[in-house]
């Protein structure tokens, strides 16, 4: 049942025993027909046959893990988005809080200027007015309106 020739047989073991740096495909070569001796070709096949079955099987296995890690990426990324837009509204509106309190800062402080100018007026008024009862008027039109009995002959 072995496919190979006595001959070829001789000369892979041979090979193998040689001092010259042996090959994948060699030592390959080898095993496979240490086990013809053995084993049926029906049984050879058997066995890769299972090899690549578990190796697809454990292929599809991490497929389907990089499909869960997938859509666990793709889970967060659209919390994220949601997560960015509720930011942006909350900073829109943070924003809007802090230009209003910027304008009533400046209107308030524009009153005080205005209500401090009005007193400083007030006070230099009445400064003004006090200081003008304080001096004697010398009123240069009260000798024409003077109603009081006149001196003149007429």
């Amino acid at each position: 049942t072995c496919l190979l020739s006595e001959e070829k047989r001789c000369r892979s073991l041979e090979d193998l025993r040689s001092t010259e740096p042996e090959s994948r495909e060699l030592k390959e070569f080898v095993r496979i027909n240490s086990i013809r001796k053995t084993k049926s070709v029906d049984d050879i096949l058997r066995e890769q046959l299972e090899e690549v079955k578990e190796v697809m099987h454990l292929n599809l296995v991490k497929i389907r893990d990089r499909n869960g890690k997938l859509d666990d990426l793709v889970e967060k990324g659209n919390m994220l988005t949601g997560s960015c837009q509720q930011f942006k509204v909350v900073s829109n509106k943070v924003r809007q809080k802090q230009n209003l309190r910027l304008w009533r800062t400046r209107i308030l402080v524009a009153v005080a200027v205005a209500v401090g100018i009005v007193v400083l007026i007030v006070v230099i008024v009445v400064v003004v007015v006090s200081q003008q009862d304080e001096t004697p008027q010398t009123n240069l039109y009260l000798g024409s309106f003077n109603h009081g009995p006149s001196n003149k002959t007429s």
